[in-house]
């Protein structure tokens, strides 16, 4: 790697403090061989293009020695399947995150459709037409060739990837009505976290119930959906049972504003990131009641004993607690009062009822079906969860928002780590 100003200048074979793109395009070449990554000059055009969007840097002008620095700083990030030519994306459902997800694949410059439910013909014409999501982000412009559709097969025919965005009360279902047109050896990686609260069942039972043996691969970590949207930079961890799986996943979703570290733990990444939201619609009610950083960061900690009780009881890793998709996901769900799940603790708080509170986030809460889904889930496992309990007893109604704090104080003496 070369590690200055002047191996550049030198490595690129000019005097001055710009170099030409097509001389830019060479070193890209070089580096691209010696690491092993196959070169095209696809890739190295696309790299190249991704630099100067990130910099507002015009695409006729060369580049300066520190925006060439900038270039072999990201290089390895580039995906290497980018090289296939226009490589098909389709992402189910057109939400916050579908959306996202959709846009940061669009960046890629993956041929990239959602596919939408026919009644929401008015945005899937907002999409096309205005490059406006208006169910969401109606203040941003999407990727100007990112189109949505409500016909699955034009949005899977092809399709080297299929992104999964439903909500996971509505996922089987919804995979049963698209199975036929997903291809065979297109990888669904899915992006959904809770419990089904008919079935107890995690996203991968719930696809595989539906796919059976379909290569599948599971995305979670600390990702808001408008970070994503905008590409601030953001890390995930991709969960796959089949190590190759989670290789190919990997470089399709990689990019300089994507990283993604793999792991076969499916089962540890699922749980937390079930649970996760439960325990955030706690701190976001202790948010809005107005109680300080002692109460909070106290749930936070009692929450996660819930959290790694239940995750190692289904036989998830620790490395994984404490991992992206674990304390990354947790801290990120939890505090500031931003997710969807605090926000509505916090609606709670103001004394909205739950279904006025869903109306004010005016997102889906996955928090509230999965805290009822855990508590069953907890006692047919015989797993003591007193905080995540507690938050379920709230949103049932025999507990009032005060009251929940007050029950957690009262709970039995007893050794920290029993």
């Amino acid at each position: 790697m070369i590690a200055s100003l002047e191996g550049l200048r030198s490595a690129a074979g000019v005097d001055g403090d710009e170099i030409p793109r097509e001389k830019v395009l060479e070193m890209i070449k070089e580096l691209c061989e010696t690491a092993g990554i196959p070169w095209t000059e696809l890739l190295g055009r696309h790299m190249l293009h991704d630099i100067s969007q990130r910099w507002e840097i015009p695409e006729d002008r060369a580049l300066t020695l520190k925006e060439v620095v900038c270039v072999v700083d990201h290089f390895k990030s580039v995906p290497r399947h980018i090289a296939r030519e226009s490589a098909k994306v389709a992402v189910l459902g057109g939400g916050a995150f579908g959306t996202a997800m959709a846009n940061a694949l669009a960046r890629r410059k993956y041929d990239v459709v959602i596919l939408m439910r026919p009644e929401e013909q008015d945005h899937i014409h907002s999409i096309n037409e205005k490059h406006i999501n208006t169910m969401c982000f109606a203040d941003v412009i999407l990727e100007p060739t990112l189109r949505a559709t409500m016909e699955a097969k034009e949005a899977l025919e092809g399709c080297s990837l299929v992104c999964h965005a439903i909500p996971v009360q509505f996922s089987a279902r919804f995979l049963k009505s698209i199975k036929e047109h997903i291809p065979p050896n297109a990888p669904i990686v899915s992006t959904s976290k809770g419990i089904s609260v008919e079935t107890l069942e995690y996203m991968d039972n719930i696809i595989e119930s539906v796919m059976g043996d379909h290569p599948t691969a599971y995305l979670s970590g600390p990702s808001f959906a408008q970070g994503v949207l905008i590409g601030d930079p953001t890390i995930f961890t991709l969960a796959s049972k089949k190590a190759e799986v989670a290789r190919q996943v990997q470089e399709m979703l990689c990019s300089s504003d994507v990283k993604c570290y793999t792991t076969t733990d499916v089962t540890g990444v699922l749980v937390v990131s079930a649970l996760k939201n439960v325990l955030a619609i706690a701190l976001g009610l202790a948010l809005g009641l107005g109680l300080g950083p002692n109460t909070q960061c106290a749930l936070l900690a009692r929450g996660w004993k819930d959290i790694r009780a239940l995750c190692l009881a289904h036989g998830g890793s620790s490395d994984t607690l404490n991992g992206l998709s674990g304390l990354g996901d947790l801290t990120m769900t939890c505090f500031g009062g931003m997710s969807r799940n605090a926000k509505f603790g916090g609606f709670l708080a103001q004394g909205q009822s739950k279904e006025e509170a869903l109306k004010s986030v005016g997102q889906v809460v996955e928090g509230l079906p999965t805290a009822g889904a855990i508590s069953r889930l907890a006692k047919k496992l015989n797993v003591k969860i007193p905080v995540l309990h507690a938050v379920n007893e709230m949103l049932e109604g025999r507990l009032g928002p005060r009251d929940l704090i007050s029950f957690i104080m009262a709970l039995p003496f007893e050794n920290e780590f029993a």
